[in-house]
Order: C-alpha cells, then sequence, then structure tokens
C-alpha cells in the first residue's frame, strides 16, 4: 500500500494526494458567508418575542424543514399521485418503501404542502404546517416532533403573529443540494449550532471537526486496509460514538467511495444532543443512507449499538468537558462488570471524560482476527495528566502495554472553531503490522498549517492538501525524520514514582509558642473543657526551658506525668500531644519505630521518577545517596505510571544570541534589544561562569552545553527545599486589625514582590497554616506565568503566599539568587513551558521544580555569579527603562503633532519635508 501511495499513478493516490479540495473549500467559504448571514437575519426578526438563547429552537429545524422541502419538491407529485393508488389494506412496511421509491430518497412526505404552497394560506398557516410535519415518514417525522419539538414553536410564533413571517422568509432560500452541497450545508448547520450555543453559555465545541482534519484522520485510517483500497465489493463499517451533526460519517464515505467507487461504508453515530442528532439523521436521509443506524442519547451510558464490534471507529469527542452528571452511571458499570466492561483500565478525573470515549471505542474493537481502528481527536490533556497510580495514568498504560496505540499526530493550533489549544490524533488500532509492533509513532505536524483567509470562530488556519498528503507519506513511511518523526518503544513511556524517605528528627518543648500550637489542634479541642484544662495544668507543671532531643525520652516523660496526675488519656491522644509540642530539628536524635527503624518526615519525603527501562536501586544509589545519605526507598509505596511528553520529545533548545552580535545591534537600539541581551547576559553567566579561561565540560544536557569542569549538574531538589503555598479558608465579612497580608502571583514581578499592591485577608485558622517567608525565599509562580519569580525582600513580616506560588530555599552550598538567575534563563529559552505540558492550564508544580536540572559552581562562585548579574541586569533594565520613557514620549509627540495640524496651531502650507 505504501509503494502504491508514492506512485501518483495508483488509484490510491486519488484519495490520499487529491488536489482540488483546498479550491473547493474556498468556494465553500466563498457561499457560506451569505447563507449564514441570510438565516441569521431571519433569527433576528425573533428579537423581542424569544431571548437571544431560544433562537435556535426555531431557526434550527426550520433550516432542516426547508433543506428536506428542497430535496423532496421535484418529487412531491409523483408521490401524491402514488399514494392515491395505493390500497388501504396494504402495510405500513410495504407502504413506506414504495413512497421511497416514488420520492427518489429514503425518506417522503404526503402532505400536499410545501413552503411555497403554505405562504397561499396565510389564515390556517399554522395548520398547515403541522400537517406538513405529519405527512413525513416516520424517521423524519421523529426528528420534527421528538428532537426539534417544532409544534411548540409553531403554535408559539403564530400566537406572536410570527410564523408567516418565518415561513415567507425561509421559503426564499434555495437549499436544495444543487445549490448548497452536503459539505456546504455541514458547515451552515455548525456555525448556526455554533452560535446558538454561545448565546445560551453552552459548550459549543463538542460538535464541530474541520473537514481537513476528518480528511486527514481518514487517510491515516484507510492506509493499510488494502482490501478497502482495491478490492471490488468490499464491505467495511464506522462509527462515532459523539457523532454531532454527522461530518465525520459523511467524510469518511465520501473518501473510501472516491478511492474505491465499489467498496461500501455502512456507517453508524449516536449524538446526545438533540439538534446535532436530528440534523445528522437528516443528513443520512437526505444521502440515502440508513437514518436508523444514527442513536440518540449519550454513548458512555446508554449505548445505542451494545452487541456490535467495527472496522473503523472516528471521533472528537468532547474534551475538557465535565461527566458529573452521568458519574454514578460510569461508576457502577467500572465496579460492577471491571475489565469485562468498557472503563475497567481506569477513570479519569471528573472535569474531564475524553478517555471514557477513548475506552468506549476500543471496547468496540472485533473480538476475532478482523483489523479494528480508530482515530481520535484530543486535547494535550490525555497525554500526561494525572500522576502514576491516576485513573488517566492507568488508562495510557492499558493502552499501551496492550500495544493498541500505534501513533500520536500533533496539530497546528487555531484549527477548531471553538478552542486555540494544542490537540493531537490518536490512532489506536487492535492488530498492528509486524514492523509497529511494541512501537508508538509520534508525528510534530504543529507548522503544518496555511492561514485562513476569513476566521470561523477560533479557527484561523487550515491543513492544505499537499500537507495532508505530507502528513500520511509520514504516517506511512514509518521512519523517523529530525524534528518531525519520532518512534519509541512502549516501555519509553513508563516510569515507577519512588517515594524518598528521610528520618523525622523533632525536638520538643512547652513552652508558649508550642502550647499555642497544642491548643489549635482538633484533637485537643475535641477533649472535653475539663480535661484540657488538666492537660494543660501538667504540662505547666514540666520544665518549659528545656528542649528534648529525643522523642521516646519525651513521651516518657508525658506518660509518668499523666499517670501521675491521673489524667486518663488514650495512647493515640497522647501521641497527638506529643507531636504538637514538636518542631523540626536536624540535631535530634531521629524518631523510630517500635521496632527501631526510623519515621519517615512526611514534610522531607519527595518523589523520584524512574524510567521503567532503569532499575530503581541503581538510580537511587547515583541520583539521591551522594546528595541525601539518610534516605530510603518505600518501596511500598512505589507506583508505575505512564504519560507521553510529546512536547519535551520534540523541543529544541535556541539559546541565546552572542554577547558581541546584539552590541552591534545596540546601535539602533530598541528595547527589545536590551531585553535580547539581558536574556544573553543571563545565559553565559548562569551556564559558563565569569571565568573565560576555565576547563569546561559536557553538562550531559543537550540544552544546556558545557560548563565548568568543577561545576555540578545535578536537580534544584538536591540543593533547595521546596514547598507550595497553602489554600486558606478566609472570612471576611467583616475586616478588622486581624487581617493578614496574602501574596498573589500578580505580587511578583522580574525585580521583586510589589508589596504594595498584596491583598489582606482574614483566614479562617490561619496559625496552622501559616507559610513563614524569610529573606531571599525565592517565590515561584506554579500557575499564571509559569515559572516567573522573584526574591522576597521581607518587607512585610508573616506574608501567606497563595496555593500556585512555590516557595523554594535554599540548604546547604546554595543560593536562591543564583537559582533566580536560573529559572529566568530556562523559562525564556522555554524550557519550563515545555516540561509543563500545557493542556488548558500548565503548572509549573513542586514535583516539577525540584526534578528540573541546575549547573551549580561553589557557594562562593554562584554568589559572586548573582553579585555581578545584579549589576549587570540593574543597567539593563534602566536602559529598558529609558527606551520605553523615549517611545513614550515620541508617541505624545506623535499625538500633539496630530493634534497641532488639524486644529490649525501650526501652518504646514509652507512645511518642508522633513522640516
Amino acid at each position: 500500500c505504501i509503494a502504491r501511495l508514492k506512485d501518483n499513478r495508483s488509484p490510491v493516490s486519488a484519495l490520499f494526494f487529491r488536489g482540488d479540495s483546498m479550491a473547493n473549500h474556498s468556494r465553500v467559504h466563498a457561499d457560506f458567508g451569505d447563507h449564514i448571514g441570510f438565516i441569521w437575519s431571519i433569527a433576528e426578526l425573533l428579537r423581542g418575542n424569544y431571548k437571544q438563547s431560544e433562537y435556535g429552537k426555531v431557526v434550527l429545524p426550520f433550516t432542516v424543514l426547508r433543506r428536506l422541502d428542497c430535496v423532496l419538491a421535484p418529487t412531491q407529485e409523483a408521490v401524491q399521485a402514488k399514494l392515491a393508488s395505493l390500497s388501504e389494506n396494504i402495510d405500513d412496511a410495504m407502504r413506506e418503501t414504495t413512497l421511497n421509491l416514488s420520492s427518489g430518497h429514503e425518506f417522503h412526505n404526503t402532505s400536499p404542502f410545501t413552503f411555497e404552497k403554505l405562504l397561499h394560506d396565510p389564515d390556517n398557516i399554522a395548520a398547515n404546517l403541522n400537517n406538513m410535519i405529519n405527512g413525513f415518514s416516520q424517521d423524519a417525522r421523529d426528528i420534527f416532533i421528538d428532537r426539534f419539538g417544532l409544534p411548540e414553536q409553531i403554535a408559539r410564533l403564530d400566537r406572536d403573529n410570527l410564523l408567516y413571517l418565518i415561513v415567507s422568509r425561509f421559503a426564499q432560500a434555495d437549499l436544495h443540494p444543487d445549490r448548497v452541497s452536503n459539505l456546504q450545508m455541514g458547515y451552515i448547520f455548525e456555525e448556526l449550532i455554533r452560535r446558538f450555543s454561545e448565546q445560551s453559555n453552552e459548550t459549543a465545541g463538542e460538535h464541530f471537526t474541520p473537514r481537513e482534519v476528518i480528511r486527514l484522520m481518514v487517510n491515516l485510517l484507510f492506509l493499510e486496509d488494502n482490501d478497502a483500497l482495491t478490492k471490488p465489493g468490499i464491505i467495511r463499517n464506522l462509527y462515532d460514538p459523539a457523532c454531532g451533526t454527522g461530518g465525520m460519517l459523511s467524510i469518511a464515505e465520501e473518501d473510501l467511495r472516491e478511492l474505491n467507487p465499489r467498496a461500501r461504508l455502512i456507517v453508524y453515530g449516536q449524538e446526545l444532543n438533540d439538534e446535532s442528532y436530528a440534523t445528522c439523521k437528516s443528513d443520512m436521509m437526505i444521502k440515502g443512507r440508513d437514518a436508523k443506524n444514527i442513536y440518540p442519547g449519550n454513548s458512555l451510558t446508554q449505548d445505542g449499538l451494545p452487541d456490535m464490534h467495527f472496522d473503523y471507529m472516528l471521533s472528537n469527542p468532547p474534551f475538557g468537558v465535565e461527566w458529573r452528571k452521568i458519574e454514578s452511571a460510569i461508576k457502577a458499570e467500572a465496579q460492577n462488570l471491571g475489565s469485562t466492561g468498557r472503563f475497567g483500565a481506569g477513570l479519569p478525573k471528573v472535569n474531564d471524560g475524553s478517555l471514557l470515549f477513548v475506552q468506549h471505542m476500543i471496547s468496540k474493537f472485533h473480538q476475532n482476527d478482523n483489523v479494528s481502528r480508530l482515530a481520535v481527536v484530543l486535547n494535550g490533556s490525555p497525554l500526561f495528566s494525572g500522576a502514576a497510580g491516576s485513573g488517566e495514568s492507568e488508562i495510557r498504560r492499558w493502552i499501551v502495554k496492550s500495544d493498541y496505540l500505534e501513533a500520536i499526530i500533533a496539530l497546528p493550533p487555531d484549527m477548531f472553531y471553538n478552542t486555540g489549544i494544542a490537540t493531537y490524533i490518536w490512532i489506536i488500532t487492535n492488530r498492528k503490522t509486524p514492523q509497529r509492533a511494541g512501537k508508538v509513532q509520534l508525528i510534530d505536524a504543529t507548522d503544518f498549517s496555511v492561514p485562513m483567509s476569513k476566521s470561523l470562530g477560533s479557527k484561523r488556519k487550515q491543513i492544505s492538501d499537499d500537507q495532508i498528503a505530507e502528513i500520511t507519506r509520514l504516517f506511512g513511511n514509518f521512519a523517523e525524520v529530525k524534528g518531525r518523526v519520532k518512534i519509541f518503544d512502549n516501555i519509553d513511556f513508563g516510569y515507577q514514582r519512588v517515594t524518598i524517605e528521610r528520618p523525622l528528627k523533632l525536638n520538643f518543648e512547652i513552652g508558649d509558642d508550642r502550647l499555642a500550637v497544642l491548643k489549635s489542634t482538633t484533637g485537643f479541642a475535641r477533649l472535653p473543657k475539663e480535661q484540657q484544662q488538666r492537660v494543660l495544668a501538667v504540662l505547666a507543671s514540666l520544665d518549659n526551658a528545656q528542649t528534648y532531643k529525643n522523642r521516646d525520652a519525651f513521651a516518657g516523660l508525658l506518660t509518668d506525668a499523666f499517670t501521675k496526675a491521673r489524667v486518663n488519656l488514650t495512647a493515640a491522644q497522647q501521641k497527638a500531644i506529643c507531636h504538637a509540642l514538636g518542631e523540626r530539628d536536624e540535631t535530634a536524635d531521629v524518631c523510630t519505630d517500635r521496632k527501631g527503624d526510623p519515621d519517615p518526615d512526611p514534610e522531607l519525603r519527595d518523589y523520584e521518577t524512574v524510567p521503567l527501562r532503569e532499575d530503581v536501586d541503581a538510580y537511587f544509589e547515583r541520583e539521591v545517596r551522594p546528595h541525601i545519605p539518610d534516605a530510603w526507598i518505600d518501596h511500598s509505596k512505589t507506583k508505575v505510571g505512564y504519560e507521553i511528553p510529546f512536547n519535551r520529545h520534540f523541543y529544541t533548545f535556541a539559546p541565546p544570541r552572542e554577547l558581541t552580535d546584539i552590541d552591534a545591534d545596540l546601535k539602533g537600539a530598541t528595547t527589545r534589544i536590551a531585553e535580547m541581551k539581558r536574556q544573553a547576559v543571563i545565559s553565559n553567566a548562569i551556564t559558563k561562569g565569569l571565568n573565560p579561561n576555565a576547563t569546561m565540560k559536557d553538562s550531559g544536557i543537550e540544552w544546556i552545553g558545557k560548563v565548568p569542569a568543577h561545576w555540578t549538574v545535578t536537580f534544584i531538589k538536591r540543593r533547595y527545599e521546596i514547598t507550595l503555598g497553602k489554600m486558606l479558608k478566609s472570612n471576611q465579612t467583616e475586616p478588622d486589625e486581624t487581617e493578614e497580608p496574602y501574596l498573589r502571583t500578580v505580587n511578583i514581578h522580574w525585580r521583586g514582590i510589589d508589596t504594595s499592591d498584596v491583598k489582606r485577608m482574614w483566614f479562617t485558622d490561619y496559625e496552622k497554616q501559616k507559610l513563614k517567608l524569610c529573606k531571599n525565599d525565592l517565590l515561584v509562580c506554579e500557575g499564571g506565568d509559569v515559572g516567573r519569580s522573584a526574591l522576597w525582600n521581607d518587607e512585610i513580616e508573616d506574608c501567606y503566599i497563595q496555593n500556585s506560588i512555590n516557595r523554594i530555599r535554599a540548604r546547604e552550598d546554595a543560593d536562591t539568587r543564583f537559582l533566580f538567575y536560573w529559572l529566568y534563563f530556562i523559562k525564556h529559552i522555554g524550557y519550563i513551558d515545555m516540561i509543563c505540558n500545557k493542556a488548558t492550564i500548565a503548572h509549573f508544580t513542586v514535583e516539577k521544580v525540584g526534578a528540573t536540572p541546575c549547573a551549580y559552581p561553589p557557594l562562593e562562585e554562584q554568589e559572586e555569579i548573582a553579585d555581578y548579574l545584579d549589576r549587570e541586569t540593574e543597567q539593563i533594565d534602566a536602559l529598558i527603562e529609558e527606551y520605553e520613557r523615549a517611545i513614550g514620549l515620541l508617541k505624545e509627540r506623535r499625538t500633539a503633532l496630530i493634534s497641532a495640524a488639524v486644529t490649525g496651531a501650526i501652518d504646514v502650507r509652507h512645511q518642508t519635508q522633513g522640516g
């Protein structure tokens, strides 16, 4: 098949390398605007009587009705004649079949009325229009009555004296297939639904897939099916569980017929949205297809085809959409059926059900030797969301380990009507070819697009025919292409999430601060008041000036004191009191359990991500033990996860420009050039140091390159403590003097913290949740402008930080000012954006920060580099401010000049050029 693809004389090229669809696409869009404009003008007639969010209830069914009216008009008289000749005793099935033959379609209408004839009797237009609807054959009648609810709208329009006006305007629209093709009609329906959905605050994007994306998906599905491509009389079936208005079904059928006119594709679909379902079903009827193959309802909970399996499946299921409404039904099936049901691999988070559709489609694979293949459009989230052991990770694990995943193609942004975010085509099959067995192919097609002459919603780009052909070739050739195609073993996407523990070391005191912490704990608050007082009295009798550095000794002291005072406490209550009086202390003895093993410190707990290919213990001895000698692995908590970090695999490091080049350009300086110099100055100092004669070594990381030989390259978490801010409960009903400063991401700027705009809030239980800040703590945005960072200037005492901010504090041999410049460097080369795997919202989490590599000089050299960069960047910042002030003055002068000239304040008649 691949050989035939490369031969333009092959019949296969008729599908994969046709060159006229872009021309058709342009023509479609040229007519598209006129039709939409006309129909939208009809919607405007409803203003005042209908809310804007209700326009669709009228316009959509009337558009479909007018389309069917135009289709049936040429054969209406033949149907009327055949109806008159039929015996009264004929059974319903034979009657339907006979009248369909007379109409020339898979449906008919026995009513004498058309849109044109309705206008001849204005007084009875409502009754006649209902007669017209009831005259349709069963499938069409169901569309208008059960799905659109058109009789109710007819009554309302008639009551408001709008019905005749609406019918007369639609009668002017010629929607016959000879005038408006099925492709054009699909675009019209989709654009109408998009507009109406937006006005009613619904999820418009559930319905639309660009036609060129569908063609690409069809190409990828059909590419390896030699029988469908060449054999006469071959029959295949195709299913879309979220078929919308039927675009995928229609194009798949058209393309296979174009490729092999003697092949037959039977299409099936299911759709939740009533308007989309009705539109799809009417489109099937017009094309002569079996409309009974289109089912209403939610395919995840009301599978209309529970016992069927399919050769092909295509879908663009709603992504980023909650499935909370059907949560109980989905969980019940998963629990009751397990691996024998559709959702046995796992359940994703309730805020995105796209992976539920993927599992549902896989359940439709043939269970024999027949090949099933599916192509599904997803956003970036299913590639990586969810940690090891989560539902998303387990679903990826199942798909990859079952060797179902064949390829993923990254599409350009701005391709879809409702969103500009990154989207991907997944190709999944139950029978890979031998060369693909155990492998996954990733194709980066993000730059395969051309701009559209006119946007449609959020869609600003389209994929050309040549680009569709090239992506198809790349997929079919199954060979690596630098920067474009990469091929991985299945195991490459698996990893182990290993829990690293460190021993708990606490000291204990009975001072006022520790007692305040004890009083704020939930366990203490639950004790009866009298018992609370007795506990506090016992503690007050002990030495409050002594610091105890052994937990067992201190616990024994407490037990003896409570026993002597006859204060009866459970072992759990005594343990909670002891813990509340403790504070972490590296110089204290290790806390141990009954077996003498060290207790883990939950606040020092860390996680390592180790590729499945690598031995965990060897990794630990090499990467962790040298930095944290007292750490150990808790193997009982190890989890296996799978993710597909697509962006990371195609990330290309673009080094900053050389300083000499930038200095040369500064002769015609602009703000942008100054900013580039700042980036270059930081990049050079932070990776090369200040000694130009230093011996260099390979860092082992491509984007870092060479570093001085005496530097160490390791993860940030080896040298720094990273803590996420708190989600605090607040009560702001009445401001008072107890309000506390609360730092948010908006307060973090390049040169420091803007303390003038720090929000003040009163927090519930704030003493337990306070996160102390110290001078030179580094604050890094987890969300928002991901990775933006600044050093805490200690201007506000006891400031809280938002839960979208990471606090980084230096351990030994580390300087946070140095790390500040390192984070600036990796942010501006795009590394942070790459590792954050943005789907809708990116997060630079504690784990991602900690697992980011950094090149470390000795501490003294870190401080020297930070001092140097402080001086240099302050000068550049001053230059940038000067440029920005100059630009402001130039804009002010331009405004003043225009104002003076147009008001006559200056005489421009004798001004010379340049004067």
